[in-house]
């Protein structure tokens, strides 16, 4: 790691065995509130306002859960390296992916991330804290049934591990703090999580992401563990009904990610580090209420086609999980198998449904306006 980066570091340098780690600083830092970061915030809070108001006017927000978190899911994934679609994560939930084809996707991962930010979205919504027994529990979690991966999971590391530089800790960008602080940073993160000072929730959101990941208190799946602990966090910080998928935002400005995080480390860049984070949110709520305007006038539009109420409920079912089977929509709807595959035959008619080639029975159909408007 180079050293003569770290020209006004917000942490201290440590010297180990033929490398030097960076210990970052405690937290909250001396914030500098000058005119582009109030403005910043201002501009967040208004499109988080907006976000939740198309949140009230959407039949059943609750059922919009499983859509966005699984997208949440899939696209943290994706900026650690996984290929796996928002689409194959609805066929692997309807049995239509291979064995062969789950491996080469890492599907494992993908669904692991996916069941730890829905099992811990209803505590987080209703204001339930983040220790560090949580932490470690969604770490274990996200390797469970990872082969090579849970040896070391659900526990804070016990070895130096860095960031860059191939198998060389001399050629590494970057060196996280080394094993002996690890214990003593996460509980003052613990602290600062539950027990925060006066100050912005966005901004703490902003913090703690950035301290986990300065930590790394991991040996691997720190990216992603510290996402769902930002999704979680900044959901019910801006009281939101579902939780924001904020790494789709994330994924397609990645460098500037790293770049900005890094930035704090070397230069006490806090500022811009802020300004990034409240950007993504941004994003990430104008986006989300831009798609559910669209998906509440799709629903509207498929409705008014498909008139019996059984043709609304499949509706409702497809805004979900728009990749549906006929067995599914026979057990969901209460309905005989003629009665579903009539019902599905009439969608495809009128293009509300269209099928999905598979090589796998029973037979797959897929909403694709509505998988288009998710950008699924």
């Amino acid at each position: 790691m180079d050293r003569s980066i770290f020209g006004n570091p917000s942490g201290v340098l440590v010297e180990g065995p033929g490398y030097h780690a960076f210990v970052s600083g405690p937290i909250p830092p001396n914030i500098e509130y000058d005119d582009r970061l109030v403005g910043e915030l201002g501009r967040t809070e208004r499109s988080l306002g907006e976000l939740r108001a198309t949140v009230e006017s959407f039949p059943a927000p609750h059922g919009l859960v499983g859509l966005f978190g699984g997208m949440e899911a899939v696209m943290s994934s994706s900026i650690e390296g996984t290929t796996a679609t928002f689409q194959d994560t609805l066929r692997w939930d309807l049995n239509q992916m291979s064995s062969e084809d789950a491996r080469r996707l890492r599907m494992r991962e993908v669904l692991n991330c996916r069941s730890i930010l829905l099992e811990r979205w209803p505590d987080a919504k209703s204001g339930g804290s983040v220790d560090n027994d949580a932490i470690k529990q969604m770490h274990r979690s996200l390797w469970f049934d990872v082969e090579g991966n849970e040896a070391h999971s659900g526990e804070f590391r016990l070895h130096q591990n860095w960031i860059g530089g191939g198998r060389q800790i001399s050629d590494a960008k970057y060196v996280p703090p080394p094993p002996r602080y690890v214990s003593t940073l996460m509980d003052d993160l613990e602290a600062f999580l539950n027990d925060p000072p006066d100050m912005p929730g966005l901004l703490q959101c902003a913090i703690a992401h950035y301290q986990f990941e300065a930590i790394h208190p991991f040996h691997d799946g720190n990216g992603r563990v510290g996402r769902i602990v930002l999704c979680l966090m900044l959901s019910a910080q801006a009281r939101l009904a579902w939780p924001l998928d904020i790494s789709t935002y994330i994924k397609r400005r990645q460098l500037q990610y790293y770049n900005r995080l890094f930035k704090v480390s070397t230069c006490s860049g806090w500022n811009k580090w802020f300004e990034f984070v409240l950007g993504v949110i941004r994003d990430a709520a104008d986006g989300s209420a831009q798609r559910v305007r669209r998906l509440r006038e799709e629903s509207e539009r498929c409705k008014k086609m498909a008139s019996t109420g059984n043709g609304v409920a499949l509706v409702d079912m497809l805004v979900e999980r728009p990749m549906v089977t006929v067995p599914q929509i026979r057990s969901r709807l209460g309905m005989s198998y003629p009665g579903a595959k009539n019902l599905v035959e009439a969608f495809v008619e009128m293009g509300i449904l269209a099928e999905a080639p598979t090589k796998r029975r029973p037979r797959l159909f897929f909403a694709p306006r509505i998988l288009d408007l998710v950008g699924g």
